[in-house]
């Protein structure tokens, strides 16, 4: 296999792995939020699951909306400072992090020479069409970028959780 190749493959895995990070960071957060409005909606146990199955399941409520019911239910619990402190830290990242994913999920890897040149610094190009242009976009992810936003999907991650289990 020639250098072009490997340099290729390197950069088809690195995506990979860090769109696998990203979809499965998400199912994590997207079942914390599942857990937080179904304790807030229903207060039997053995109607929870029903509830989560019945409702909540993403071919029946997108993702985007459970985010604005979560939102609005944290809203209305903000008279508890801790609850008002986790909501700002959430809040703050979710959509920024639904951007990021919706990228990883949605844009093609650069794969030709700027896209192997950038790979060599740890950086991934990622490229969309941009409508308003009508023209092809590169994003520009170097490896501190990518660092940041595991980091922070992580305490998305942990914050979410604790409130699922608080409510």
């Amino acid at each position: 296999m020639n250098e072009k190749n490997k340099q290729y493959i390197a950069i088809i895995q690195q995506s990979q792995i860090l769109r696998g990070k990203f979809i499965d960071a998400f199912i994590d957060i997207e079942m914390n939020i599942d857990l937080f409005i179904s304790n807030y909606f229903v207060q039997q146990k053995d109607k929870q699951t029903q509830f989560v199955t019945q409702v909540l399941d993403s071919r029946r409520l997108e993702f985007e909306k459970k985010i604005g019911i979560y939102s609005d239910i944290l809203s209305y619990k903000q008279d508890n400072a801790d609850v008002k402190k986790i909501f700002k830290t959430i809040t703050n990242h979710i959509s920024d992090l639904m951007e990021h994913r919706n990228i990883f999920a949605h844009a093609k890897i650069e794969i030709g020479t700027h896209g192997i040149e950038a790979s060599k610094k740890g950086t991934l190009i990622f490229v969309k069409h941009d409508m308003k242009k009508g023209k092809p976009i590169g994003i520009v992810y170097s490896k501190e970028k990518i660092v940041e936003l595991e980091k922070v999907l992580k305490l998305v991650i942990k914050k979410t959780r604790e409130l699922a289990l608080a409510s």
